[in-house]
């Protein structure tokens, strides 16, 4: 009896949390540059100084890589 008293008080929690089948995150899509070097990271890349990435996601946040400019090429900025 004391169990049924439990689920009953806990049964409407359990109906408003949010279902764990779908994630509320959204998932980044990459799209790596084709001139620039193998990723130094996930989704970074690292590309010449005098080289600007030809994917269109492609930013930098001003971080440095051996020999040029760390791209980051996804959809987040």
């Amino acid at each position: 009896m004391v169990s049924f008293n439990i689920l009953i008080a806990v049964l409407p929690l359990a109906t408003a949390m949010p279902s764990l089948v779908t994630s509320s995150l959204e998932e980044r899509a990459c799209v790596p540059p084709s001139n620039c070097g193998a990723p130094i990271d996930v989704c970074e890349f690292c590309c010449a100084s005098t080289v600007v990435p030809n994917s269109a996601l492609c930013h930098s946040h001003g971080e440095s890589c051996p020999g040029g400019t760390a791209y980051h090429c996804d959809s987040e900025h």
